[in-house]
């Protein structure tokens, strides 16, 4: 009876550790990674179209304060004088790469329409296709 089973000590911790690990890699496995964007876009049931080669689709977003964000969401336009300049420039630098721009809108559920509207009046005058992207409600 005086002998003690000297593995117990150190298989105890193994044990521990390994649970704690299947426990990482199961929050890891469930939980969502993307970008977080501070755009929130309103829900609808229809699905947006297929994309269509030798075009390249420009993402602009409309905040509630009437201000667009424009390059992956890192500038933020606040005129329309200066949105005019960046729709012509970069239409203008995409057309020299024999590539069509497509604008899509992301609007922020809680912001005006007329905001969003503008940037489509915009596009629709200088003849580049635009459309208002949505989420598709489940």
């Amino acid at each position: 009876m005086s002998k003690k089973r000297k593995y117990f000590k150190g298989g105890m911790m193994i044990r521990l550790v390994d649970v704690v690990f299947i426990l990482l890699f199961g929050f890891i496995a469930i939980s969502k990674v993307e970008k977080m964007s501070r755009i929130e876009l309103p829900k609808s049931e229809t699905v947006a179209g297929r994309p269509l080669n030798r075009e390249t689709v420009v993402f602009i977003g409309v905040l509630p304060n009437g201000h667009y964000l424009v390059e992956n969401e890192t500038i933020d336009i606040g005129d329309e004088k200066s949105l005019n300049y960046y729709l012509r420039t970069k239409r203008d630098a995409l057309a020299a790469n024999g590539v069509r721009m497509r604008v899509r809108v992301r609007a922020n559920h809680d912001a005006a329409v007329k905001h969003a509207f503008i940037l489509v009046k915009k596009c629709q005058k200088m003849n580049v296709k635009v459309g208002i992207e949505v989420i598709k409600k489940s």
